[in-house]
C-alpha cells in the first residue's frame, strides 16, 4: 500500500508542473491591469485637479509672461490631466521669439512653462532676424526698426544657408573690426558666392572659395597697399587667385557755374 500512495503521490507532482506557464502569466497580468485601471479610477478625482495658474519662467526682453500664458491657449478650471502638454508646447513655441519652450504639470493646479527667447544677433534680409543659433525668424514688424535693430550687422542668404554665412561673418567680422574694413554686413548669393559691405560702404567681393584664404589676402595686400587711399575705393575684387582688383569711386559731379 505505501508503494501505491508514492507512485500516486509523484504522478499528481507530474501534473502540477505541466500546467502552461503562459497561462498563468497571462492571467496574473490581466488581473493587475483589471486593479490598476481600477486604483486610476478611484484617484482620478485627486489628481485631476482644476488648472489655477500658467507659471512662466524665464529671462525677457522681448516677451512677456502675459504673452505666452495667452499663447497657451487654457482658462482656468480646466482638467490639469486633460491637458495636452505636447499641444500647447507647440503653441508657445509659435511665438517668433521663443526658441525653446518645457512644459509640465504641477499639482495641485499649476502648469509650468519655461521658455527660452532668441537673442537676436544680426538682420537677415528685409523681413528676418538672426539668432545666435543661426536660425532666422520674422519677428512683429517693431521688432524690425532702426531703433530695435540698432548696432547689428545686415546678413542675408538662401534658405537653409543661415548657418554658411554666420560662420563665415565670425571669421571675418572679428578680424577686421579695428581695420578701415570693420564690416558692416555680409550676403551670400544663390551661386554660394560672398560679398560683404564695410562700415565705410566699400564693397569687398569675396567669391566661393574659403574666406580665410580671402581674409589672409587682406591682411597681407590689401590693408597694405590701400593703406592711404581707401576714402576713394568703391569695390575691391578678391576673386583673384593671387592678386585683387580696386575699383575707385566716380568722382563728384561737377556744378555749372551760370553768369
Amino acid at each position: 500500500m505505501s508503494m501505491v500512495r508514492r507512485l500516486d503521490a509523484a504522478v499528481v507532482r507530474d501534473d502540477a508542473a505541466a500546467l502552461p506557464r503562459g497561462v498563468l502569466r497571462l492571467a496574473v497580468g490581466v488581473v493587475c491591469l483589471i486593479a490598476l485601471a481600477l486604483l486610476a479610477h478611484v484617484l482620478r478625482p485627486e489628481f485631476d485637479r482644476p488648472l489655477a495658474v500658467v507659471d512662466v519662467r524665464g529671462h525677457f526682453a522681448h516677451l512677456t509672461a502675459r504673452q505666452i500664458a495667452d499663447a497657451t491657449g487654457l482658462t482656468s478650471g480646466q482638467g490639469l490631466l486633460d491637458i495636452d502638454l505636447g499641444v500647447v508646447q507647440q503653441r508657445v513655441q509659435a511665438l517668433p521669439w521663443v526658441a525653446s519652450a518645457t512644459v509640465a504639470r504641477r499639482w495641485p493646479g499649476v502648469l509650468d512653462v519655461t521658455v527660452v527667447e532668441r537673442i537676436p544677433l544680426a538682420r537677415w534680409g528685409d523681413t528676418a532676424l538672426l539668432d545666435t543659433r543661426a536660425h532666422s525668424f520674422v519677428p512683429p514688424a517693431v521688432d524690425l526698426g532702426a531703433a530695435a535693430t540698432a548696432g547689428l550687422p545686415q546678413l542675408a542668404g538662401p534658405v537653409g544657408h543661415e548657418t554658411d554665412v554666420l560662420d563665415a561673418w565670425n571669421i571675418l567680422a572679428p578680424a577686421l573690426a579695428s581695420t578701415p574694413l570693420a564690416l558692416a554686413g555680409l550676403t551670400q548669393d544663390a551661386r554660394g558666392e560672398f560679398s560683404a559691405v564695410t562700415r565705410g560702404g566699400i564693397t569687398l567681393r569675396l567669391g566661393a572659395a574659403d574666406v580665410s584664404r580671402r581674409l589672409a589676402m587682406i591682411r597681407s595686400a590689401v590693408l597694405p597697399a590701400l593703406a592711404e587711399k581707401f576714402a576713394t575705393v568703391e569695390a575691391i575684387d578678391l576673386r583673384y587667385t593671387n592678386g585683387f582688383a580696386v575699383a575707385d569711386r566716380a568722382p563728384p559731379a561737377k556744378q555749372e557755374k551760370h553768369s
